[in-house]
């Protein structure tokens, strides 16, 4: 299976995090989104088939093309993947909402879209990691400089 990759930086540093996340949750709770395979404690990095990764590479599509994510995820991704999307869809798009508005420099609608992932039932790893992710690469793509360690 491919590794999707995107022109856009938003879009790259959103998919980034989004696997990032997957790993996290799968790391600590021992169990896989996906098949054995595809799994983020198979070592590798998550590729197409991954559920996150479909996920991403669906709510990015939407962006792109100016659209409003969905409330709900899409059939097919649905039935590719199980129950566990419908999950990953919500937080997901609440992450995405949250990182565009940061980016935007949409204060207010970062606070309800910041409250909004804290008061859901998404795992805390979604929003660490948007912290984490804005830190490093700053709301306008400023990479901070890279902690090496002497």
């Amino acid at each position: 299976m491919a590794i999707h990759t995107h022109r856009s930086a938003h879009a790259s540093v959103f998919h980034s995090l989004v696997e990032d996340v997957a790993q996290r949750i799968e790391a600590r709770s021992g169990a896989s989104l996906a098949s054995a395979p595809d799994s983020a404690q198979s070592g590798a990095r998550l590729t197409t088939a991954h559920p996150a990764i479909a996920v991403a590479n669906r709510i990015v599509a939407h962006q792109q093309a100016g659209e409003t994510i969905p409330e709900t995820p899409p059939a097919d991704l649905t039935a590719t993947h199980g129950a566990a999307v419908t999950t990953l869809w919500t937080c997901a798009k609440l992450a995405a909402e949250l990182l565009e508005a940061k980016l935007a420099g949409n204060e207010q609608e970062a606070a309800e879209k910041a409250d909004e992932l804290k008061f859901s039932t998404c795992d805390p790893a979604w929003a660490q990691a948007i912290t984490q992710y804005l830190r490093y690469f700053g709301p306008k793509g400023e990479r901070a400089a890279i902690p090496y360690i002497v």
